[in-house]
C-alpha cells in the first residue's frame, strides 16, 4: 500500500514479517553461524633445529609452591607432541648439567637476562 507518496506496511504485516524471519533464523539453526574448516597444524618452525634439550624452568614468580619439575615435564611433553622435534629428556638433560658442573644462570632482575645468557658457554656443553 502506499500512503503519502511513500511504502507503508501496516503494523500485523510487520508482525507476519519478522515473525517469518526469526522463525526462517531459528529453522537454519546453527548454520547461519560461521564454521570452522581449518584446524591448525602446529610444527617445527626452524627444521635446523630438530634436536633440542628442555633445561629445568626456574621460578621467578611470586608463588613459591609452583612445581618447576612439572612445569619443565609439562612443555618437555607438548614440544615432544610436535612435529619435527626430537626432545631430550629432562633426566638427561639434568644430568649432563650436573656432569659438565655448568649451573644455570639466575638473574635477580629480567633486565640481567641478557649478560646472563651470553656468558655461558651452553654450545660446548652439547
Amino acid at each position: 500500500m502506499k500512503k503519502g507518496g511513500s511504502f507503508f506496511i501496516s503494523g500485523r504485516a510487520m508482525h507476519k514479517l519478522l515473525t517469518a524471519t526469526l522463525g526462517l533464523l531459528l529453522l537454519a539453526g546453527c548454520s547461519v553461524l560461521p564454521e570452522a574448516t581449518h584446524q591448525p597444524v602446529i610444527h617445527n618452525p626452524f627444521p635446523q633445529l630438530s634436536r633440542v634439550a628442555i633445561a629445568p624452568f626456574l621460578n621467578y614468580s611470586s608463588e613459591p609452591t609452583l612445581d618447576m619439575h612439572g612445569v619443565s615435564l609439562a612443555y618437555y611433553n607438548e614440544l615432544q607432541q610436535t612435529p619435527g622435534f626430537e626432545v631430550l629428556p629432562i633426566d638427561v638433560v639434568e644430568e649432563t648439567l650436573r656432569q659438565t658442573n655448568l649451573k644455570i644462570p639466575t638473574p635477580k632482575t629480567p633486565a640481567d637476562w641478557p649478560n646472563c645468557w651470553t656468558s655461558t658457554p651452553w654450545s660446548s656443553a652439547w
